[in-house]
């Protein structure tokens, strides 16, 4: 099994008590996306209000960050990365442009070049995905991350 059913079912029971703190904190009713974003915060942050753009928040850093590399350039390797960011593991496909694409696509956001294989893999599922042609990697922000719609208008 992939998950553990007790453990989401004791997430769960925690839903109602972290959404009316996150009310309280706000003073305002919330909409769906905060009630899921403020149920997913660390312990004890629902209980303050944050500004977009201004805050950040951090959601169970105590969860594995997986990063996935694919590449076809043969300097890029995933040691490189690791030693950068030793709490991320880092996955380096050595697979086909067409399991390359698959993977790609069950990511939850996507960093790439100006390239069609990006746009491919988020168009899939819609995932958010941030151009490193115009990266400014001290300003990377949630809101940097665009879907593949955006990006396909801007190429036609």
């Amino acid at each position: 099994m992939l998950f553990n059913l007790e453990t989401v079912r004791k997430a769960y029971a925690l839903y109602p008590e972290r959404v009316a703190a996150a009310r309280a904190a706000l003073g305002r009713p919330l909409t769906l996306a905060e009630k899921i974003l403020y149920a997913h915060l660390v312990p004890g942050a629902e209980k303050r209000s944050y500004a977009r753009g201004a805050d950040f928040a951090e959601f169970h850093p105590d969860q594995t960050i997986h990063v996935f590399l694919s590449t076809n350039d043969s300097q890029v390797s995933a040691e490189t990365y690791q030693q950068a960011c030793p709490k991320v593991v880092i996955h380096h496909f050595k697979g086909s442009a067409p399991e390359d694409l698959f993977m790609l696509s069950e990511c939850d956001y996507l960093i790439g070049p100006p390239s069609t294989f990006s746009l491919v893999a988020a168009m899939y599922r819609d995932i958010p995905v941030y151009r490193m042609d115009a990266a400014d990697e001290q300003q990377m922000t949630p809101e940097s991350f665009r879907l593949f719609d955006y990006w396909f208008r801007r190429i036609l």
